[in-house]
């Protein structure tokens, strides 16, 4: 059997007090893609936390399911990204690099490899990974500089605070390139500005 060594994602969305246009009893959310391919999170929701497979689909959905890309989002009562294409942009990364949004900016979207470089550019060029950034809506909010966390090994989950959002994502191919870990996220803190409180 040909083995694949295939990165999956899973971005917690979580329904969290004062995150996104949406109140704090609303459902996980989940969107599942296969590496190669992007998954999107909603309108208004941003990335908080991310699960990286190994050889195999390591990442179990809420109901149990394994998929190579799944992700989920925040939500924010006082703030929200911007999904405006001409806005949000695609970054992208090799393996075991740090790929972090510009200023003031959130992630919205990723995409994962397997063992290759699976994610294309509108050029069509391979990378290992990517990330969508959007900037916040109506300039709400200061995304502020944000840190790199410890990393996970493939199947578990690494996720950001309360009040943070993923502002940067490192992913791994065959072994575990970022700092000998699969996945590891950078988290910003997001700080309403006077009169969005």
């Amino acid at each position: 059997m040909k083995l694949t060594l295939s990165l999956l994602f899973t971005i917690a969305i979580m329904s969290v007090e004062g995150f996104g246009p949406c109140s704090s009893s609303s459902p996980t959310h989940e969107h599942g893609s296969w590496y190669g391919q992007s998954a999107f999170c909603e309108p208004d929701y941003s990335v908080l936390s991310v699960c990286g497979s190994g050889t195999d689909a390591n990442c179990k959905t809420q109901t149990g399911n394994k998929a190579f890309n799944i992700i989920g989002c925040s939500c924010s009562q006082r703030w929200a990204p911007d999904f405006n294409e001409t806005l949000a942009k695609w970054y992208y990364g090799t393996f075991g690099e740090q790929v972090s949004c510009p200023g003031n900016q959130v992630v919205v979207a990723i995409c994962g490899s397997g063992k290759t470089s699976d994610c294309k550019d509108d050029q069509g060029n391979k990378h290992c990974h990517g990330v969508k950034c959007a900037p916040i809506r109506y300039n709400a909010a200061y995304v502020l500089p944000g840190n790199w966390l410890n990393g996970a090994s493939y199947g578990a989950t690494i996720s950001c605070g309360k009040e943070q959002a993923v502002c940067g994502l490192c992913m791994s191919g065959r072994h575990g390139d970022c700092n000998k870990l699969w996945t590891n996220v950078k988290c910003c803190n997001v700080a309403p500005k006077s009169g969005q409180e």
